[in-house]
């Protein structure tokens, strides 16, 4: 079975596209122009793994992580034209598991991708990510993020 990735970003012609190479490189995708629709979206059809834009009109994409952290931990990559440091280390700090910065490379957005071990774990710009439904505590959260 293919692994579900939830697609969010406002730029429709890249949401499009991307998802649409994404299902070629074998993905099942999921998309969403805003943070809001993407939250009831995971809750309905839980995804194996966000790609997320930070700025995304009424939430943005730092705030969907906050909330979506509180009730499942999957593998967050920030697809986002936000090239500050601070925007970076701030994306991190909160658990995304990895930053890309637009314009891109489709091969290297795939190759962050990097699959699974087949232990039920991401390998994400070549970390092992677990990838768990639940988390207990917010707690969980900072120390994913402090284990980096």
């Amino acid at each position: 079975m293919p692994k579900h990735l939830l697609l969010v970003d406002d730029d429709e012609l890249l949401r499009r596209s991307l998802a649409f190479n994404l299902e070629k490189a074998g993905y099942r995708v999921s998309m969403s122009a805003n943070a809001e629709d993407a939250l009831a979206l995971a809750h309905r059809d839980a995804p194996d793994l966000w790609i997320l834009d930070i700025g995304l009109p009424g939430m943005d994409g730092l705030e969907a992580l906050r909330q979506y952290r509180q009730r499942a931990n999957v593998p967050v990559i920030f697809l986002t034209a936000r090239r500050r440091q601070f925007d970076q280390v701030l994306g991190l700090e909160l658990g995304a598991d990895d930053y890309v910065t637009k314009p891109f490379a489709f091969d290297l957005l795939l190759a962050r991708l990097g699959g699974d071990d087949t232990g039920g774990h991401w390998i994400i710009a070549g970390r092992r990510v677990h990838d768990t439904l639940d988390i207990e505590t917010s707690a969980a959260v900072g120390e994913m993020s402090q284990g980096r």
